[in-house]
């Protein structure tokens, strides 16, 4: 029998992420779980400011605690019409390090995550967030992917 109390959600707020919120709240409610989503900003600011100023670094700052809580906020919502239990957690690294970080700490029992399917030399040199969160998770892995067969619907 499968038994989930903790699902993660790594998400960046893109639609695919959004698709991928649908079906971690759904199995969630299934499996009467919590959802525990996770968003990841980059963490190099000291050298960018060096790079391209203060104010630069700033703006962008505050464009991405803009989008947190826009992120925090829909899930909230989606979480609360579902009945299910949502956390936001907002973190600063590198996202498949922060994510793989998170899946132990916490001992998840599922990651529920988007991809935006990179291929070619993009992916083949950059990889993926998802590739490496599959490669090295410490439980299963859903991804989600855009556009695909859905088993959840509204």
């Amino acid at each position: 029998m499968i038994s989930l109390r903790l699902i993660l959600l790594p998400t960046d707020g893109s639609s695919c992420s959004q698709k991928a919120l649908r079906y971690a709240v759904t199995l969630a409610q299934h499996f009467g779980a919590q959802v525990l989503a996770l968003h990841i900003t980059p963490g190099h600011w000291e050298q960018a400011s060096f790079d391209v100023g203060p104010d630069v670094v700033q703006k962008v700052q505050a464009e991405q605690r803009a989008e947190a809580e826009r992120i925090r906020a829909e899930v909230e919502v989606v979480g609360q019409q579902a009945g299910v239990p949502c956390e936001t957690q907002c973190l600063s690294g590198s996202a498949a390090d922060m994510i793989l970080q998170v899946a132990k700490e916490k001992a998840v029992d599922l990651i529920v995550m988007g991809t935006h399917g990179r291929s070619g030399l993009r992916h083949a040199l950059l990889g993926s967030v998802a590739e490496k969160t599959v490669q090295r998770a410490p439980c299963p892995v859903l991804v989600v992917r855009e556009p695909e067969h859905e088993f959840v619907t509204e």
